[in-house]
């Protein structure tokens, strides 16, 4: 779990001034990319927010240097990866990125709006999990087919509601102890005594 700090929110209806894009690493996560930082076209220039791209490092070259392209001819900063994740979240008014299980927790615990773009397969989990944030009022879900360089720059006109800083339980480690140490608990008490002949 991250130790940064998330800085003061915008309100709603702000601008977001600072907008994180997270692949996560793949293939699959290029129109993702390339729609947020075709987004920024969509805006007038002193509309247009501080965005970074991360791709991740398991991106194919290509397509890496495609990003890095686009966000050369668009003003968007394009990495590979970067040591600290979490700490861009913090420091972001926005996160764009795939329904990926890590990212989601980490933009979660320190309470960065999210835009998911979930994968379409081969599981169905990230569009499951992209489902559930947005009934639980916390992350947009901005479905595959709806996605488009007008879609994302239409998000980025508003900020989507906010995710509190840890929203949810954290604490797997300890309650799964918790747990176990109280069944182990009952099984002893549950044992009949054994007598020795």
């Amino acid at each position: 779990m991250t130790t940064a700090r998330a800085h003061p929110r915008l309100g709603r209806g702000a601008l977001p001034n600072r907008v994180l894009v997270s692949g996560g690493g793949g293939r699959d996560a290029f129109p993702m990319i390339s729609a947020a930082i075709l987004a920024m076209a969509e805006l007038p220039r002193r509309k247009r927010p501080e965005m970074t791209v991360i791709t991740g490092p398991l991106m194919d070259r290509e397509l890496q240097t495609e990003a890095m392209r686009l966000g050369h001819l668009n003003g968007v900063e394009v990495l590979e990866h970067v040591p600290d994740l979490p700490s861009r979240m913090a420091h972001s008014d926005l996160l764009i990125t795939m329904a990926g299980y890590n990212s989601i927790n980490e933009a979660l615990a320190v309470g960065c709006p999210i835009v998911t773009v979930p994968r379409l397969g081969p599981s169905a989990e990230q569009r499951l999990r992209a489902e559930a944030l947005e009934r639980a009022g916390l992350a947009h879900y901005l479905r595959r087919e709806d996605l488009s360089a007008a879609s994302i720059a239409r998000l980025l006109r508003r900020i989507p509601r906010s995710a509190k800083p840890n929203p949810l339980n954290t604490n797997g480690v300890q309650t799964a102890a918790r747990v176990l140490a109280s069944l182990c608990t009952q099984s002893r008490r549950a044992e009949p005594e054994r007598t020795h002949a």
